[in-house]
């Protein structure tokens, strides 16, 4: 009796310790201090090893496991202690320990026969595996490995919760964020193309019913304050968004990018019910980064707006990262004007693009971290100012802005080239790699063009035999360049540019040569071109060159034979070219081939008036010639090509002579101006640029900010120094020690209590910083030498996978004068 009785009160004080471990438990999760994190921690442990104490007289299994479980509470707590160790050795050891100590709590488990504690024990040991490969693996096969443990137990816990709680949705969906982390994960190290983009789909699918599933109980959730639930599903539609581009990246499916800019969109919104305006920022910046690689440059630039906006706003909300999104609401404000010069120049509206280059030019010049890439996009808007002289046939204007442009790009390089090994972000460092070789391939292109338009100038002055020889030199260096080309969109538009130099170069050289067989030539290279047109207007002006080449063709073979099937061949293609001109836009071009046209007619009436015997009829035919070449000098006038008119007044004043007009018809036989504009083609767009960046902010990112009052003091006289720490990424950060934080010259006055100063660094101990959150340190130190002094310290800290990082926040000088007078009189040396 008296046994029962002790066993009773065991078993009920056993339950009060459990309760306990669990409340004690979820209170740690409402602390940000690292210390006193641990402290409950250490407190929730020792519950948890009295309450098994008080349950193993009758070996009850307790059925608790909402938030901790006793019999795997060490397990959880080897997680947090295994983030917040520095040394790698213990670290190890912690996990190991997890591990291990899983393990034997799943077996409890499935002792137990309780579903709930079977679900809890699979989900510790699938943490356990996926910490233990995050936190410290880096061979492939290893990690894999534990992945695959972690993947196995977490598809089994979601098994078990689908059955026992069906109507759960909010933990259903987290469980299945986690599965599609851990899938993440393996992708990373699956080598199979094929395989990688199947668990990639699987990823995704499992995120996005995590997100169902979390919305579907979020309305009851918000009902009891539960606001705060908004950061995780604004996290997992933000991932959602990540894996997608990922995906695109294998298969090259548009439809994964607008699903992706979707869902970064869903993330800004999901943010903005807390206000987290740097998290919306994000977001915005990386959906414009979606539209912009899908080429829908208006939503591009709608986005990055946004997204310069809200960190404008976010500056003004953190005081301590106010220069720090400052500068990031200049750099999404100056790939908004990027966006916009691209949709211009898609729509060849080269001076509006070069407008909007200019600004963007303009805006990195005042940035701090990417100033080095103004000169790139100044470059930019020289090449958009010569494209858009050229269409306007000021072609030596145009030549000198595209001459200006390779010098640019020239100056650009050397930029890049001093930057590149200051650069930390890798996808920054790659995109700066990749401008170094583009400028090669930009410069080229500037000489191309340069050889283009000079060989228009040639074309117009007369100089067949120079111009096509030109045209020859572009067309070699458009196809060298296309060989170097790895964009799609670039190859495809330097298969147009070097279609239609070719194009030109032989009907340049058909007129210097008269050759019928070689305008046909020309008149089947702009066919080719034609097929490779980007737009409608395009294409219908590219058929317009080809039917007046073939009408030369015809008009030349004519000339020679008088045969009235060529003669008709060449009034045929002359109507249909007009008509196409007319369809492309270029009325002028139009009234070029009628005003020819008018020309073969009137070509016909004298040369039939030669061959007439009959005074009357001759005189006749001689009035109809001289009435249609006056109406054809009318039409060369008006499609302003005035040389042309003067040429058939010539030919007017032969014929009221009754001279031979064969020969005089070969001379005026010329293609239009317009059959060599360079409006036929769009330019190469800047597509090696890219707004890279907004990955730095997945993990964590801290800034600093060193505060000094006083920037000239006297030797001995006491400074104050100010140290902010801020975490701008989205994950927490170890903080371990600061150097270089006491500049050679000067002792110590004064520390903060918590941290230790070992010779020049402070020692931060591991200090947990969590996202948009503040640690602020303040010293006091004494020069004892004269000099100017530059406080230059490195933060070190660990991110949230146990990565190290760095930070150097901006320098400060301090310059140490000599002691004033008043010093002296109190004797300080």
């Amino acid at each position: 009796m008296e046994y029962g009785r002790k066993t009773k009160d065991k078993f009920i004080i056993g339950c009060a310790l459990d309760w306990l471990v669990y409340h004690t438990a979820w209170s740690r999760f409402k602390i940000e201090n690292t210390e006193e994190r641990l402290l409950v921690l250490k407190t929730t442990l020792q519950y948890a090893e009295d309450t098994k104490r008080q349950f193993s007289p009758i070996s009850f299994i307790s059925p608790r496991g909402d938030t901790e479980w006793i019999e795997t509470a060490q397990a959880e707590s080897d997680w947090p202690r295994a983030y917040n160790e520095t040394d790698l050795k213990k670290k190890r050891e912690l996990l190991e320990e997890a591990i291990e100590l899983s393990q034997n709590g799943l077996k409890k488990a499935d002792a137990s026969g309780y579903p709930e504690i079977i679900t809890h024990a699979h989900g510790v040991l699938a943490a356990s595996f996926q910490n233990r490969a995050l936190f410290l693996e880096t061979e492939s096969d290893e990690k894999k490995r534990l992945l695959e443990e972690a993947l196995a137990h977490r598809i089994e816990a979601i098994k078990v919760v689908e059955q026992l709680q069906p109507f759960e949705y909010w933990n259903r969906g987290v469980q299945q964020a986690t599965l599609a982390s851990i899938k993440y994960e393996l992708t990373d190290i699956t080598m199979d193309s094929e395989t990688r983009r199947n668990m990639l789909e699987e990823t995704i699918a499992d995120m996005e019913k995590g997100v169902q599933l979390g919305l579907m109980e979020l309305p009851l959730l918000l009902k009891k304050g539960g606001l705060v639930y908004y950061g995780p599903i604004g996290q997992f539609q933000s991932r959602i968004g990540i894996f997608l581009n990922r995906l695109y990246s294998l298969t090259r499916n548009p439809e994964h990018l607008k699903k992706a800019a979707s869902a970064f969109t869903d993330a800004a919104g999901s943010f903005q019910k807390l206000d987290l305006k740097s998290r919306m920022a994000e977001n915005y910046w990386r959906a414009a980064q979606a539209y912009s690689n899908l080429f829908d440059h208006s939503k591009a630039a709608e986005n990055f707006t946004v997204a310069s906006i809200n960190y404008k706003q976010a500056a003004e909300k953190v005081n301590q990262l106010k220069d720090f999104y400052e500068e990031y609401a200049s750099y999404m404000q100056a790939w908004g004007e990027i966006e916009r010069a691209r949709q211009y120049h898609a729509k060849q509206d080269y001076g509006s693009a070069k407008q909007h280059f200019e600004k963007a030019a303009d805006l990195h010049k005042s940035l701090k971290k990417w100033s080095y890439l103004a000169t790139n996009y100044f470059a930019w808007a020289t090449v958009e100012d010569a494209e858009d002289l050229s269409r306007k046939e000021r072609i030596e204007e145009s030549i000198s802005a595209f001459k200006q442009a390779d010098n640019l790009f020239s100056e650009a390089r050397k930029s890049l080239e001093t930057q590149l090994s200051k650069i930390e972000d890798v996808d920054e460092k790659q995109m700066a790699a990749r401008l170094i070789k583009a400028t090669d391939v930009r410069q080229e292109y500037c000489l191309a063009r340069i050889a283009l338009e000079e060989a228009r100038i040639l074309d117009k002055e007369g100089d067949h035999f120079s111009s096509s020889e030109k045209y020859d030199s572009a067309a070699e260096t458009f196809e060298k360049m296309s060989q170097t080309l790895e964009s799609e969109q670039e190859r495809k538009e330097f298969t147009l540019i070097i279609s239609l130099s070719r194009a030109w170069q032989t009907m340049t050289l058909a007129e210097a040569k008269s050759s019928p067989a070689l305008y046909l030539n020309a008149s089947q290279l702009f066919e080719q071109a034609e097929d490779l047109s980007p737009n409608e207007k395009t294409k219908m002006l590219i058929l317009g060159h080809s039917r007046f080449c073939r009408a030369l063709e015809a008009g030349t073979r004519f000339a020679d034979t008088r045969n009235m099937d060529t003669y008709s061949d060449a009034i045929r293609c002359l109507e249909s070219a007009a008509t196409y001109y007319i369809k492309a836009g270029f009325p002028k071009a139009s009234e070029y081939s009628e005003a020819t046209k008018l020309l073969f007619d009137a070509y016909m009436h004298m040369d039939n008036a030669a061959r007439e015997s009959d005074p009357e009829k001759k005189a006749r035919s001689y009035a109809m010639a001289e009435k249609i070449l006056q109406t054809s000098a009318g039409s060369f006038l008006r499609a302003e090509h005035p040389e042309k008119s003067e040429q058939i007044l010539g030919l007017l004043e032969k014929t009221r002579k009754e001279r031979e007009l064969a020969l005089s018809l070969t001379e005026v036989l010329h293609a239009p101006s317009i059959v060599s504009t360079t409006s036929t083609f769009a330019t190469p767009t800047s597509t090696r640029e890219q707004a890279v960046g907004s990955e730095r902010f997945e993990h964590a990112d801290v800034q600093a900010n060193l505060i000094v009052r006083q920037k000239e003091i006297r030797v001995g006289e006491s400074l104050s120094l100010e140290v902010e720490l801020v975490n701008a990424g989205k994950g927490p950060a170890l903080l371990i020690k600061i150097n270089e934080v006491i500049p050679q010259g000067f002792e110590l006055l004064e520390k903060p209590d918590t941290y230790r100063v070992e010779d020049s660094h402070i020692n931060m101990k591991g200090k947990r910083l969590d996202p948009l959150k503040v640690e602020e340190l303040r010293l006091v130190l004494k020069p004892k030498v004269l000099g100017t002094f530059s406080l230059k310290p490195t933060i070190l800290y660990l991110d949230e996978n146990g990565k190290y990082k760095s930070h150097e926040p901006e320098p400060v000088a301090i310059t140490v004068k000599e002691l004033g007078v008043k010093g002296w009189l109190k004797g300080e040396r």
